[in-house]
């Protein structure tokens, strides 16, 4: 027996299923929340009923539309969502009613959002620069400090600032990664306001980015494949092909031992995160471009979107036939793959929950 990623559902909508986005999972796997044009939709995992929508404020240029979206760790139901408009909507339930508030950024152009682990400190980008907020005890969210541009070189010094990632490396808190389009990876110190490493792919537009959970590498999605960078030597250890000739979306999951990410069109696949051998390949009934990427370990659950659809893909065991496609069970993973993701969460999750005590004590 072997265990396989297969579809379990489908959703489409003409109206709140166009142009997705941001997908992602709530903390406790149960919802799926991603953005649609001008529609903020959180979906139930388990049987794809749409159960949440947020419309956008209307606005002189018509109705804002979503641009990123991020659940805020260790709440059952908390995120955040930005705006075309500048506005940074905080949705949360009680009661099974939804509650809807927002904070004015003051900078329209936020494309991308990142949030700690411990959810005290967010980090805001876009081509008009970083803006870093730390959350008061009062729950609301402060403006802090914002980031100047990246720096450049010879090969990048006319190129538009595009962000394309952020992360907070959680064993420093003080320190974000961000990673840019046109002007690589730059690791910011941020009470310093100042650039303390970088990696250059200058001649190579990095279109996302994933960051391990033990935060120790990353992974860049460029024009030909997938990089994965040790952050303290900033040397890549593994280069993945794909066909896409254009960067498509990349994700770590189980625990960073393997990557998700788009291979060709209308097919994603799985590849070991430290050999880069290929696991298996999950396609759909389309040619249709990869948009967003979405995993959650605990259930073994991994969630795609092209601009039309979402699918749901669960683990399953299935018998691996001689002649099969390459699964998730070859490689350096070996066959009990699962096993070793499965008692590896749960130590990550002792761990935090170790941690979380030590914190209140």
């Amino acid at each position: 027996m072997t265990l396989l990623y297969r579809s379990k559902w489908t959703f489409t909508d003409s109206l709140y299923c166009k142009s997705v986005r941001g997908l992602a999972f709530s903390p406790d796997g149960s919802y799926l929340a991603y953005g649609s044009g001008e529609n903020l939709c959180i979906l139930n995992a388990i049987d794809k009923r749409l159960v949440y929508i947020v419309r956008g404020r209307n606005t002189p240029k018509g109705v804002s539309t979503v641009t990123a979206l991020t659940w805020l760790p260790h709440d059952a139901f908390h995120l955040l969502c930005t705006f075309s408009d500048g506005l940074i909507a905080t949705v949360t339930r009680l009661a099974n009613q939804l509650h809807v508030g927002g904070i004015e950024s003051m900078v329209p152009s936020v494309t991308h959002i990142a949030v700690n682990t411990s959810g005290t400190r967010l980090a805001t980008g876009g081509d008009s620069g970083i803006s870093i907020w730390f959350k008061a005890s009062t729950g609301t969210w402060r403006l802090v400090k914002q980031l100047g541009p990246p720096q450049r070189f010879q090969d990048n010094a006319y190129m538009p600032i595009e962000v394309t990632g952020m992360h907070w490396l959680e064993s420093k808190t003080d320190q974000l990664i961000v990673v840019y389009k046109a002007h690589g990876v730059q690791l910011w110190n941020i009470s310093a306001g100042t650039v303390i490493a970088s990696i250059l792919t200058t001649s190579n537009p990095i279109g996302s980015s994933s960051l391990s959970p033990d935060y120790k590498t990353l992974v860049l999605a460029m024009q030909r494949g997938y990089d994965v960078h040790h952050l303290e030597t900033h040397v890549p250890l593994v280069s993945i092909p794909h066909e896409l000739h254009a960067p498509g979306p990349v994700i770590f999951l189980h625990g960073g031992l393997a990557l998700l990410g788009a291979s060709r069109r209308g097919e994603v696949s799985l590849w070991g995160s430290s050999d880069g051998e290929k696991l298996q390949d999950m396609k759909q009934n389309s040619s249709d471009n990869w948009q967003s990427l979405a995993a959650y370990d605990d259930k073994f659950l991994i969630a795609t979107a092209t601009s039309k659809k979402i699918i749901l893909w669960e683990a399953v065991e299935e018998e691996k036939k001689e002649d099969s496609a390459p699964s998730v069970a070859g490689g350096q993973l070996g066959g009990n793959w699962w096993v070793v993701i499965a008692l590896s969460t749960v130590i990550a999750l002792l761990l935090n929950l170790l941690l979380e005590l030590k914190s209140k004590l």
